[in-house]
Parts: C-alpha cells; sequence; structure tokens
C-alpha cells in the first residue's frame, strides 16, 4: 500500500490507502487543507453531486490550504483529483457498512439456501415482468427446476414445493390481481378442485371472470387437470354460466334432482390443441415469459452451430465487432429515422431474445428495406450486425437479417461426412439417395478415417452437391451418427461460399 503523503496513513490505512469513504474525503481535506468539518462537509456534497461550479472554488480553496501545511501545489491538485475521483461513487460509511452486511446474508443464503433465496427474490419484484424473467434465467443457469402455476398447488407468492424446485405463484399471472388469486386459495382449503366447472362452483365469480380464468388457462395453471389450453378456453363461458345457475338454485333452495352437483362433471368442446406458437404466444401472454417450453427450444442446435455469439457474450466484444445473434423477435417497434439523409425513412428497433437472454437490436433505412419482409414480433431470425457499445448494455446495429428457416441454407457453405468404419455399398447407395433428394450449389466432402491425410477427404461428384437444409442434415444424421456430419460455416452472410471453389467435375466413390 502507498500513501500520496505520510499524513493520509492514519486515514485510509484501514481501507488499503483507497479512498471509499465519504468521511474520508472530509478528513483529508480538514488534516491537509486546514478546512473545518463544515467546510469540509460542503466539500462532500459539492463532489457527490458533481458541481462543477462549486467544485472550482473548493479546489483552489484546497490548494491554497494545502499549500500552507507544506504540501506543493502538483501534489494538492493531484490528491484533490483523486478524492473527486473516488467521492463519486463513495458512500458514508454507516451506508456503505449496512450495504456491505446486506451483501453478505444475501450471497450466504443464495449459497445455501438456493431454492427458497430464488423465490424470495422473484417474489419481489411480481409486478416487474424483465425482472422476473431475469431471476427465472438465473434460476434455469442454478439447475432449480421452475415449475409452472397452478391453482392446486400454487400459493400467491413463488413457494419451493421440494428441494431444488420453485413453483410460480398466482400473484404474477399477470390481470388476475390479489383478491382473484385469494379467492382461489380460500376455496381450495375445501380440497384441490377437479376441473373447471368445480372450480367456477366454488369460488366467487365476481373476482374470476371469463377474462380472468382465460388468462389462468394461458398461463397453464389448469394443465394438471389434463384438459387441453384450447379445450379450456372454449369452455370457460359455458362453465361460469353452468356454476352461476347452480348458485342461484342454491339461494333459492332448488337442488339438483338427483342431488349432484353440475361442477362434478366435464363437458369441455372436443377441439384440437393450440399450435405450439399459439400455445406459446398466449404463456407469454398471460405471464410475460416461457415456462412451460421456449419457442426457441428446437432451434437449439441451429443457434448454437450459426451464431457467432449469444446475448450474453455481447458484454463481452468489443465495439463495432462484426457478430450474427439468432433468436427470436420479442419486441418490435417500426418508427422513423429523426435526422441525416435517411430522416423521415422507415426504420425499426427491436429486441432480439435467445436462449441465454436479450439484447436490443437497431435496423436503420436501408437494411430495414431490404429485410422488412423478415422482421415482426415472435418471428425467428438471425441478425448480423455489429456491437454497439456506447450505452450500458449492448446493443447491435444490423446490417442483415436471414430467417431461421434460411439459416442452413445462407450459412452453409460446405457438408463433410464421415461414413462410420462398417459403411458398406448399400450405405454409400442411401447416402447417394439422401443427397440427390436435396441437390443443390453446395460441395459435399466425406473424410475417411485411416487414410493418409491427403487422402482422407474427397469431394463428391457436383450432380451430388446438395441445397442444405435442416431435414438434410437430420438425414445425414440419421444415416451416419450425429457426431459425423459437420457443417463449415460461414461467419458472414455475404462472404463467398466455400463452393465457389472449381467443383469436381466426377468423384472417385463409387456412385
Amino acid at each position: 500500500v502507498k500513501y500520496e503523503l505520510p499524513q493520509l496513513e492514519p486515514i485510509l490505512a484501514d481501507t488499503y490507502g483507497v479512498i471509499a469513504y465519504q468521511e474520508q474525503v472530509m478528513r483529508i481535506s480538514n488534516v491537509l487543507a486546514g478546512f473545518t468539518l463544515g467546510e469540509a462537509d460542503i466539500l462532500r456534497k459539492a463532489m457527490g453531486k458533481k458541481n462543477a461550479e462549486v467544485m472550482q472554488k473548493q479546489r483552489a480553496k484546497f490548494v491554497d490550504g494545502a499549500k500552507k501545511n507544506g504540501v506543493a501545489d502538483k501534489k494538492a491538485t493531484h490528491i484533490f483529483d483523486l478524492m473527486e475521483h473516488f467521492a463519486g461513487y463513495g458512500f458514508n460509511k454507516a451506508h456503505s457498512t449496512a450495504y456491505a452486511i446486506i451483501c453478505y446474508q444475501t450471497a450466504w443464503l443464495k449459497a445455501h439456501h438456493p431454492a427458497e433465496f430464488m423465490a424470495a427474490a422473484l417474489t419481489s419484484v411480481m409486478e416487474r415482468t424483465e425482472k422476473v424473467a431475469f431471476y427465472l434465467d438465473e434460476c434455469r443457469k442454478m439447475g432449480m427446476e421452475v415449475l409452472p402455476p397452478s391453482v392446486n398447488e400454487s400459493a400467491l407468492t413463488f413457494t419451493v414445493p421440494a428441494p431444488g424446485k420453485i413453483r410460480f405463484g398466482l400473484g404474477a399471472v399477470r390481470k388476475v390481481g390479489d383478491k382473484a388469486v385469494q379467492s382461489v386459495l380460500d376455496a381450495r382449503k375445501a380440497g384441490p378442485f377437479r376441473s373447471l366447472s368445480d372450480l367456477c362452483g366454488r369460488v366467487d365469480l365476481r373476482l374470476l371472470n371469463t377474462g380472468v380464468l382465460e388468462q389462468l388457462v394461458k398461463a397453464g395453471a389448469f394443465d394438471a387437470w389434463g384438459f387441453r389450453r384450447a379445450q379450456l378456453a372454449a369452455g370457460v363461458e359455458e362453465a361460469i354460466r353452468l356454476a352461476q345457475s347452480a348458485q342461484e338454485d342454491k339461494r333459492r333452495g332448488q337442488g339438483n334432482l338427483f342431488g349432484a352437483s353440475p361442477a362434478e362433471g366435464e363437458a369441455l368442446p372436443a377441439i384440437p390443441e393450440w399450435p405450439e406458437g399459439q400455445r406459446l404466444a398466449h404463456e407469454k401472454e398471460a405471464l410475460g415469459f416461457y415456462v412451460s417450453s421456449h419457442p426457441l427450444a428446437r432451434h437449439e442446435k441451429p443457434l448454437r452451430r450459426f451464431a457467432s455469439v449469444t446475448t450474453a457474450g455481447l458484454a463481452k466484444m468489443e465495439q463495432d465487432r462484426e457478430v450474427i445473434l439468432g433468436g427470436v423477435i420479442s419486441k418490435y417497434k417500426r418508427t422513423t429515422a429523426k435526422r441525416g439523409k435517411s430522416e423521415g425513412d422507415r426504420m425499426a428497433i427491436l429486441t432480439l431474445e435467445d436462449l441465454d437472454g436479450t439484447c436490443e437490436a437497431v435496423v436503420f433505412p436501408g437494411t430495414y428495406a431490404e429485410t422488412a419482409q423478415y422482421l415482426g414480433a415472435d418471428r425467428l431470425v438471425f441478425l448480423q450486425g455489429k456491437v454497439d457499445r456506447r450505452r450500458e448494455e449492448p446493443s447491435l446495429k444490423v446490417n442483415a437479417v436471414v430467417p431461421m428457416e434460411k439459416a442452413f441454407e445462407t450459412f452453409t457453405s460446405g457438408v463433410t461426412v464421415r461414413p462410420p468404419s462398417g459403411a458398406d455399398e448399400a450405405w454409400l447407395l442411401e447416402l447417394r439417395r439422401t443427397l440427390r433428394e436435396h441437390a443443390g450449389e453446395c460441395p459435399v466432402y466425406l473424410e475417411f478415417e485411416g487414410r493418409a491425410v491427403s487422402e482422407r477427404t474427397v469431394m463428391v461428384g457436383n450432380d451430388l452437391f446438395v441445397t442444405p437444409s435442416r431435414p438434410l442434415v437430420e438425414a445425414l444424421e440419421a444415416l451416419a451418427g450425429e457426431a459425423r456430419v459437420v457443417l463449415a460455416v460461414r461467419r458472414r452472410i455475404a462472404e463467398p461460399a466455400r463452393g465457389s471453389a472449381p467443383k469436381a467435375a466426377a468423384s472417385n466413390i463409387p456412385f
């Protein structure tokens, strides 16, 4: 530890020579420059508020005072600069101590009671969708299973039903409200709900109207009954009508002829489930994010294969580094350029979500005019662009857009297949059939094990070149094994294809 002056050692020894507390700023100005503690407090406030006019006066006063105590102007100015730098984010000692204690407590709880800690953290931000999504992502990274909301299992808040599991709180479902949730919890004390009709017959329908029940359906809160969400949504109004009729009969003293409650049966429309995309869109509408699945789950391999970085990795990228990101457009806003040559032209600001997080992306007019057809909410895309680090959170300046369905064709510059050791003539014939079914311009290479390096890789005839696609890759992986199919990936959309090299007129493979 080094001190600018010996007089500073008693003041800064506890913090190893670093100016950490506001009291230290006050003591330094008192000891070195002869400030009274009242004057030192004025300096502290000016530094904290970055008041330039007051700071200039205080600087001159500090240097003059230090000079009277035998400190050179240059040294005094340097010390003042250090105080100004550290005071910009310095707290008083009591404040810092309180934060340190809370930091220690929360770290200990997260380490020793992780599920309970994360459930409490989620509950504390239930009204803030983006914060809930952030904490849910943290839960997954910690290996915890987040269970969807359930009218028979959930409480108002997030809870821990078993070690390593967190149950979604009903209070976090959008447009439901605490009073409606409390009505569900009060009715559930008599036993779990058996069906939608049973629930409608036992809760206060003034609080759980059609809109609230539909939100619970979309959130997956009724999934445990085994019915399709589309069925439940279509049956909400009829279930409410029957329940209201039964409650009215009960008030008038009329009972069912056979003593049974309409709630004991369930007559839901026999309709198919919503398509996965629609089901997940409804879930996101109700919760603000995806819980049961993710629209990107089935696209995880292409994302890992073609994206050069994830949204989480953007923070490590330097300014203007060109990258490729893949994901779903979770927010989309069309706007117009406000200045420059493109003033008044259409552009877009969007949020791209991948399996690791989200980032903002800007599509300027030139790129927007070429790619608008691929843009929109819930579209699955790859974005090529330059990293923008000028704000706290990195974003992307987009210069190209590729829809997910065109990713294999756009990014693949070559396909290499490594035949398994047992490959025979029948295997080669099946490979030829597969390649011909996907004819195109992308070269295909066979890489044989056990040969000299110069003889190991052979390009097939150009009549067997292919159009890369997901079905092609899946067919080749089924034939050769997943690890034996390798794609050469171009990291820039405009990069020349590997196939632009002279094509083989014929191959020495016995096709």
